[in-house]
């Protein structure tokens, strides 16, 4: 069994009464409304936390059944691969309607092993740090909550999100495929030689990065937020978890080039140095937001000894050290980090160079 479908079942399995339970429960009266379910996390936070275990970016037939029946599983797997992409979750099926499937007796709440289920996966969001979901891979640049299209365009090209998301490494996708990005109307005007199936260069001829964030821009506002940022969020995490050994080589951290970040590793960090670059505004301050995104909201309410909703560098201090961001970060708990789980540390180490090179 894999580290994560242990984690699955020690949750599933534990007493009714989660840690993390109240943050769902909003008026605390024990079972779980809709609205609280739908209002308190998303269906890509619950994937990327589900694929925590090994990063892959994929759930197999085994770990998929942990959540969905096997009609639905037949239904997503659209490319027949006996494995599902977040991307063939995403666009058949929401968190309502995962809601709907748990709730058996049809009276609109989760109570009981109905509400087990449903908590256990809220607190493996917590457990992975995906709390903010905006946070993953710092799409949203400045940190309101939203996306824009310069954060988007900026961050993402189609050369990145075309390779990642070509699982068999074809250089096509079929119409299927497509479908779960693209709505028909685009894959026909895209398939130009009609063998109903799109080539990389039939989509980067006549699709740009911005006319995905066009199409998802429902109400035309010019930002992205909540439903209408997923496909951005599971496109940058599969670019992530692609571009994983790249990234992991290139960064003088694994000093032993074994493609893993260890402890020792992961010591070399200097902490203050790492505070002082995130700092952007030099207040010496961070907010509850950007806190969370890193710490979750456990430790955040833990270290923000003065109750102002932020955490000073003396307040960081007191409790945080590499080694704490290190057991934060393995989220299998296997005493090294590897895939999605290095990319905070490597973040840190990164933009304490950068800050480096600037002021030299």
């Amino acid at each position: 069994m894999t580290p994560f479908l242990l984690l699955f079942v020690a949750l599933a399995t534990a007493s009714p009464v989660k840690r993390q339970a109240a943050s769902l429960d909003i008026d605390g009266d024990g079972v779980l409304s809709r609205p609280e379910v739908l209002n308190g996390m998303t269906l890509t936070q619950a994937l990327i936390a589900g694929d925590a275990g090994d990063g892959n970016g994929f759930f197999n037939r085994p770990q998929a059944l942990n959540y969905i029946s096997a009609d639905l599983f037949n239904t997503l797997d659209v490319d027949n691969d006996n494995r599902l992409s977040f991307a063939e979750v995403l666009s058949r099926v929401t968190l309502g309607d995962i809601f709907d499937s748990y709730d058996t007796n049809g009276n609109g709440q989760l109570e009981g092993p109905e509400r087990n289920r449903i908590t256990a996966i809220y607190n493996a969001i917590v457990a992975t740090n995906t709390a903010q979901p905006l946070q993953i891979g710092f799409l949203d640049a400045n940190g309101d909550g939203r996306l824009s299209k310069p954060e988007v365009v900026n961050t993402i090209t189609m050369d990145q999100a075309l390779l990642s998301a070509d699982e068999d490494g074809d250089g096509l996708f079929t119409k299927e495929q497509a479908l779960t990005t693209i709505d028909e109307a685009a894959f026909n005007r895209l398939d130009t030689n009609h063998d109903n199936q799109l080539s990389f260069d039939e989509i980067k001829t006549g699709f740009t990065i911005e006319d995905v964030f066009t199409q998802r821009d429902v109400n035309g506002d010019g930002f992205l937020v909540g439903d209408e940022a997923q496909t951005f969020h599971v496109m940058y995490y599969g670019i992530l978890v692609h571009n994983q050994p790249a990234l992991l080589a290139a960064t003088p951290l694994d000093t032993n080039g074994d493609g893993i970040l260890s402890r020792p590793e992961v010591q070399q960090v200097d902490l203050q140095a790492a505070m002082q670059a995130a700092d952007t505004d030099g207040d010496g301050l961070f907010s509850k937001d950007q806190a969370v995104a890193v710490l979750g909201e456990d430790l955040f309410n833990q270290l923000d000894t003065n109750g102002d909703n932020f955490l000073s560098f003396a307040e960081v201090n007191q409790g945080i050290t590499m080694d704490t961001l290190f057991d934060l970060n393995d989220a299998n708990g296997d005493g090294v980090l590897t895939g999605p789980e290095t990319l905070t540390i490597i973040n840190m180490y990164d933009s304490i160079q950068a800050i480096s090179i600037n002021t030299k």
